[in-house]
């Protein structure tokens, strides 16, 4: 946690702190979910990990194949830009650009995960018990005493969904006195969960 004392002065609040999520391997939150994700696989006796992402989480499960021996399949689309692909690519993946709407390309990609190849998108149960880990650490480094609201950057909702249970569980468990509110944070181009909300 990296305490934010000038930013919490502007916002009028006691204390903010920031939690670096750029110090892990591929630098994105995304490779917690992505280890417990490719561990799972593993386990499994899977011959192969496929992705459907636009960039951060394609990164992560490509790098995480690597280094677990699998091949993997990673689908982006065709939009996507040629500097994210090359994140990417380094890792070795089979990558393929497709065209059409990315929520039909999410869709079959979960009809095709099965017992050997396995699909580590956004809302896979694995991932969200990686992102758990966050809370885990939030609580050590305030020496169990949560904060009193989190504030988590949000695209479809598996790592927010994730950090609320670790949250959660560490409560149910008496670690922590109280869950912190949580509070979703979206960009104002791509905001489908605070639209909805709203």
């Amino acid at each position: 946690l990296v305490d934010a004392p000038a930013l919490a002065a502007e916002l009028g609040v006691a204390r903010l702190l920031l939690k670096n999520e750029t110090v892990n391997p591929t630098w994105s939150f995304k490779d917690r979910g992505t280890v417990v994700g490719l561990t799972e696989a593993l386990r499994l006796g899977c011959r192969a990990l496929g992705v459907v992402s636009t960039g951060n989480r394609a990164a992560s499960v490509a790098s995480y194949g690597a280094r677990g021996g699998l091949p993997v399949r990673v689908r982006v689309g065709a939009e996507t830009p040629s500097e994210k692909l090359a994140g990417i690519a380094v890792y070795g993946p089979s990558m393929i650009r497709v065209r059409g709407d990315y929520g039909e390309l999410y869709e079959r990609s979960v009809r095709l995960s099965s017992r050997t190849l396995r699909f580590i998108n956004s809302d896979a149960p694995a991932r969200v018990e990686g992102s758990k880990t966050i809370a885990y650490e939030i609580c050590e480094q305030m020496r169990f005493e949560p904060p009193s609201c989190v504030i988590v950057p949000t695209s479809s909702g598996g790592n927010l969904r994730g950090i609320m249970k670790g949250f959660a569980e560490l409560r149910e468990a008496d670690l922590i006195s109280r869950v912190p509110r949580p509070v979703c944070a979206q960009a104002r181009g791509c905001a489908p969960i605070c639209e909805a909300w709203e």
